[in-house]
This record gives structure tokens, sequence and C-alpha cells, in this order.
């Protein structure tokens, strides 16, 4: 069951974010600090060698990556509706919330499994992170209105990269080296991977309905 957490914490993560998203957009930097906080806090545990296995919630909520995930997958979800559906109106008003309060709950995740990603097992996860990193800044108003519109929706076309390399974490274990090439599917990883081929379908149609000429 905790294997599926992530997935678990998407509709209640996105029922508060869509119950309370005019208060979410009003306070944004509030939330982002007071979260970047607590991501700070739960790096420092980690530094000072405490067994953050044992802080139970915390690390299955947050050291697992979870809440991240749940945050990440309602971004992404935001591309694979019709422009006026519901869904993707709702998203679509607290998705720059949820993208960068996703990247800032990742952390804790991420630093965890730094030596790991280092040493060549899992590491799409640290790339995919890298590859936020800009997305995150930009996706910031005091920035976004400093950029061209056009040049602001190249940068953010490596999303679909970002959403591949989430998933390849989530379904597979690479290990990679000069000397070791190995993957095996995960044990849960062909859930993930019908939760992305869903995604990839549905982002598939949008796709051709909106480039579909409209009849006269």
């Amino acid at each position: 069951m905790v294997s599926y957490l992530g997935l678990l914490l998407v509709p209640i993560v996105g029922v508060v974010f869509f119950r309370y998203g005019k208060t979410i957009h009003k306070n944004e930097y509030r939330i982002y600090f007071v979260f970047l906080a607590l991501s700070t806090m739960l790096i420092l545990l980690i530094v000072f060698n405490v067994d953050v296995r044992k802080l139970v919630g915390l690390y299955e909520v947050y050291y697992s990556g979870h809440l991240s995930f749940a945050l990440f997958t309602l971004v992404m979800a935001g591309g694979a509706f019709k422009k006026r559906h519901k869904l993707k109106i709702a998203i679509m008003r607290v998705r720059r919330e949820m993208a960068i309060l996703g990247f800032i709950t990742v952390l804790p995740h991420a630093f965890l499994r730094l030596d790991l990603a280092l040493s060549g097992f899992n590491s799409t996860g640290l790339i995919a992170l890298l590859i936020i990193m800009p997305l995150v800044v930009t996706s910031l108003p005091i920035v976004r209105k400093k950029m061209q519109p056009r040049m602001w929706k190249r940068v953010h076309y490596l999303a679909y990269i970002v959403y591949a390399l989430i998933y390849i974490h989530l379904v597979f274990d690479l290990f990679v080296t000069s000397e070791i090439f190995y993957v095996q599917i995960k044990s849960t990883g062909w859930v993930y991977l019908m939760v992305f081929t869903v995604y990839l379908m549905m982002k598939i149609r949008v796709i051709v309905i909106e480039r579909k000429p409209k009849s006269t």
C-alpha cells in the first residue's frame, strides 16, 4: 500500500488545491517559504545522521517522494484534458503553485538518495530534478513577467522530458555506469506504467483534437 501512496495522495492533494485554490494563490510565497523551511529541516536531519526511516508519516509522505509525485501528477494532468474541460480549468488555476511545491517537497527525497544517484543507480530522478530547476525559476511570477511568452513556452516544453524521466524512475530500477548497465522493471512498476500510458493516450488525443481544423 505504501508503494502506491503517491497515487492515493493525488485525489487528496487535488481536493485541497481545488477547494482552497484562491487562498493558496493569494498566499503562494508564504506557502513556498513554509514548505521550503520544512524541506530544509528534513534535509538537515539527514546531514546530522538522524535515521529518518523511523519518522513514521514524514518518511512515507515526504522522504519517499510520494507528496511531490502527487503534485507533479496533477500538474501533468493539466495537459491531458481539452481546453474547456472543468478539470483542466481547475488545475490550470493552481498549476504553477503545485509545480513549485512539487519541486520544494522533492528536495529531501533527492538528498536522501543522492549518493545512490551519483553512483549510477536510478539517476533519472536526479536528472529530472536538474531539468525542473529552470522550470521552477521561470514559473515564478516575478521572472515570468520579464520573459517573452514564446521563449517561456519553449523553456517549459522541457516539462515533457521531466514527466518521462519521473515515470522511468518509478517504473524501472536502472544502474548505469561506464562498466555496468542493468535495468529491471520494479514490482510496482506496472501500475505506474499504466498511469503514464493513460496520460500519454489522453495527451495525444487532446493534441489531435486541438489541431483538427474547425468546420465552418
